[in-house]
């Protein structure tokens, strides 16, 4: 079983966790903010709150009383007499009297609500009721009436000298007339300070809703990062909400009171939701850690052995070892090997459970032993793991543990930090191994005293640095001990005084590395966690130039129990040793003071290659064979490279991806047998040396199947004393004074001369005699029994030769 702590990073933005919370508020805040200070529908209520004379923080309110709008379509009202007087419509005024009614020359408006500054230079707004519009023009020069003529909306108006004093001085505020007189009333809001109210109104709102998230989020128990995560987020997006607001409000952005087809409010809200949601996704992260289990464990039959009988049930099949050991664990097979198997149940009255003992060998480093641990209660047994150099007996920190126990019949373990109830609720199998054996090891690697960087996958050192670890064992009829057998062992209290230690490379030192390599990748094998650096000259930790990338969580130590650390080495020279030094310090994050440092380097030394060649590949001619499937032998031959041609070679077919390792490989000479039909192939092939350095190469060839016997081409007399016989190909040939009907192995052989070429056979000649001859070529191939490849009469060797 391979158990791993996982790091999982996760954006919580979840409605329950936060979502909710933080959308709310910032609605609720923006509901507050968009109200107006001064509605039209109050502001002629003298008891309204935001009357200036109830309401002296705003300023807000109306004066005395004003009359309510009269309809767009209401009919102008009888102009009074043509005598000018200061509230005669018919001379310019701004008000009639006693209607506060806007007229412009031949036109009438509504009642005059409000006006507001837009943005210097460019306009100011005016609201009459359900009717709004910009000023775009006024002149600062009065007709003869003391009016002063502007534009309004495209539309002809004229301003009091009060009007244009207040947009000239203030570019602000609001005027509300109440049928006999105008009064011009400042407004604390954004209308008098433009944006920059806006703004501290936005803090404002902001500085609420902050406290609101702290207050909430601290009594419903959310961690800190969440808390303060949603502060800022929902403070930076009501203040940038209440300033898009604003902004459209105050003509900022987007004409007639809208941006983007939405109102003030609508994209103030859009902006301050879309501010807060991306500062809480970009800010907030939360790690969890989740342990994670690998477990590669080999099938178990069940326990005992109830079904074992099943197996001898099947008249059709008899009983086998597999089939009866897969029944049950306590299924044995008797009377192997007679016909007359029986598949019984072993120890069908076995209750006892096996008997653990600590497994002495096992035991390591070498200090350490084992002996009785006299704190354990009877019936509960258990020893103690001690440091013999150390008078307190205790661990050195990061010690690399291995322990072991022993059973008296095959068992099944498990290892726990706690007791359980049962066997099956224990979390670990003693060393990740299931099967049923009389011995058990375990390894693990000791934190530092004060650290529990092991976290959840290995044991969290407490009380002063002691452990405890409880072991079961199971039998296979599932009898297991209710009493666990404990085994305890301390670390060394105080602080780490020991450097760390390298323990390996994932290059073994005095290894070659590729011809030509730029750069090769290393991971060095430390025993704690801990900062590392490299350099090619033997210096001090601190005035080495390279650092490493170091594995620092207990999440990340290997299958070894060892943390790793990373590193790419440059400055490789071909041919030559190249020797790397490493150092490390360890207690990451603690004060200089409290760390311990390598004092001496750890060499590593990787050799530089030259390239790899293949010399030759054989076979590239033609292959014969008697039989329908030939065996044909591959063969290679590589030189120089990282160790003068040592090499691992590779083969495939022309089109085939995948090469596959060739059976005889590793030194200098390379082969591989393979049983080929006739035809013509074509095989290639890829060598790598210790380096890593490759060669490649390729070889076609022709395969032929010859199921022949030899053929005679030429018959003659040699000599006085030899006759001579050529064959069509490389033959044993033999004759016989008598018959052809002889064995082959019973005639007299024919030599060679010379012993090389195998076509040609010599002979002694004999007068007056016939010769019957067999041949039989290199593939074993001959004529049928009884006949002759050739007949031949010494007297007419020359004219008279005929074949069997």
């Amino acid at each position: 079983m391979l158990e791993k702590k996982v790091k999982f990073v996760k954006l919580n933005v979840a409605v329950g966790e936060a979502g909710l919370l933080i959308l709310s508020i910032i609605a609720v805040s923006f509901l507050i903010g968009q109200i107006d200070v001064v509605s039209a529908a109050d502001s002629g209520d003298p008891t309204n709150p935001k009357n200036p004379s109830d309401n002296p923080i705003s300023g807000e309110g109306s004066v005395a009383s004003a009359p309510a709008a009269a309809p767009l379509d209401a009919p102008a009202p009888t102009p009074p007499p043509a005598n000018p007087s200061p509230n005669n419509p018919n001379t310019g005024e701004l008000f009639s009297s006693g209607a506060g009614i806007l007229v412009t020359p031949g036109k009438t408006a509504g009642v005059i609500g409000k006006m507001s500054f837009i943005k210097p230079g460019r306009s100011f707004g005016f609201e009459h009721g359900s009717l709004s519009g910009n000023v775009e023009s006024f002149s600062n020069v009065p007709n003869s009436n003391g009016l002063y003529p502007g534009k309004m909306d495209g539309q002809d108006v004229f301003f009091s000298k009060e009007e244009v004093d207040f947009m000239n001085a203030n570019g602000g505020g609001s005027f509300y007339n109440d049928g006999t007189a105008r009064a011009k009333v400042p407004l604390v809001g954004t209308e008098v300070f433009g944006m920059k109210a806006h703004l501290v109104q936005g803090i404002g709102y902001a500085m609420l809703a902050v406290t609101l998230i702290q207050l909430v989020g601290r009594l419903a128990g959310a961690d800190d990062k969440l808390v303060n995560t949603l502060s800022i987020a929902a403070g930076s997006g009501i203040i940038l909400g209440k300033l898009a607001y604003g902004a459209v409000k105050e003509g900022v952005i987007g004409s007639g009171g809208k941006f983007l087809g939405m109102g003030g409010s609508t994209f103030g809200f859009v902006v301050g939701v879309g501010v807060a949601a991306a500062i809480f996704i970009a800010m907030y992260k939360k790690e969890e850690q989740k342990i994670i289990k690998f477990e590669c464990l080999p099938w178990e039959p069940p326990l005992g052995g109830a079904k074992c009988d099943e197996c001898n049930k099947d008249i059709k099949r008899p009983c086998t070892e597999y089939r009866c050991k897969a029944l049950g664990q306590a299924c044995e097979l008797e009377n192997k090997g007679t016909g007359k198997e029986q598949c019984v149940y072993k120890g069908v009255k076995d209750a006892k459970s096996p008997i653990i003992t600590p497994w002495i060998d096992a035991l390591s480093p070498g200090a350490l032993k084992y002996e009785p641990d006299k704190s354990i209660r009877p019936p509960s047994v258990g020893v103690r793991i001690v440091d013999e150099k150390n008078s307190g007996k205790c661990l050195p920190a990061y010690t690399p543990l291995k322990f072991g126990v022993t059973t008296d019949e095959p068992a099944q373990c498990k290892i726990d930090f706690n007791i359980t109830a049962t066997f099956d609720q224990m979390q670990y199998y003693f060393g990740d191994n299931s099967l049923y054996a009389k011995n058990h090891t375990q390894q693990m690697r000791l934190p530092a005293p004060d650290s529990d960087a092991l976290g959840e996958t290995s044991p969290l050192i407490q009380n002063g640095g002691k452990m405890t670890l409880f072991v079961r064992c199971r039998d296979v009829n599932g009898n297991f001990n209710n009493d666990a057998f404990a085994m305890s062992f301390c670390v060394n209290s105080g602080p780490d005084t020991t450097p760390p230690i390298i323990e390996g490379f994932s290059i073994p030192s005095e290894n070659y590395v590729q011809y030509n390599a730029d750069k090769v990748g290393i991971e060095a094998y430390v025993n704690e966690p801990s900062e590392c650096k490299w350099s090619i000259q033997d210096k001090n930790y601190d005035t080495m130039e390279n650092q490493m990338s170091c594995a620092k969580e207990s999440v990340e130590i290997n299958a070894n129990l060892l943390y790793t650390c990373k590193s790419e080495l440059t400055g490789i020279k071909n041919r030559e040793d190249n020797t790397f030094y490493f150092r490390c310090k360890d207690n990451t994050g603690k004060p200089d003071k409290d760390r311990n440092v390598n004092i001496k380097s750890t060499p590593l030394v990787l050799k530089g290659s030259q390239p790899l060649t293949i010399s030759s590949v054989t076979p590239n001619e033609t292959i014969s064979g008697s039989t329908d499937i030939v065996s044909v032998e591959l063969e290679v031959t590589t030189t120089n490279g990282a160790e003068d041609g040592k090499a691992v070679c590779l083969f495939a077919l022309p089109g085939d991806k995948d090469y596959v390792e060739m059976f005889e490989t590793g030194g200098i000479v390379h082969s591989q047998t393979q049983t080929l039909p006739a035809g013509e192939f074509t095989y290639k092939f890829k060598c790598v040396d210790a380096g890593g350095n490759t060669a490649e190469a390729t070889t076609s060839f022709k395969v032929r199947v010859d199921k022949e016997a030899p053929k005679a081409t030429r018959i003659y007399r040699k000599s006085h004393e030899a006759i001579s016989l050529v064959t069509d190909e490389d033959a044993v040939c033999v004759y016989s004074f008598a018959t052809c009907n002889y064995q082959f192995d019973k005639g007299i052989e024919f030599v060679n001369s010379p012993a090389s070429i195998k076509n040609v056979h010599l002979a002694e000649w004999k007068d007056n005699s016939i010769y019957y001859i067999k041949c039989r070529d290199m593939f074993g191939n001959e004529v049928d029994p009884g006949k002759c490849n050739i007949v031949a009469s010494s007297s007419k060797i020359v004219k008279s030769v005929s074949t069997g």
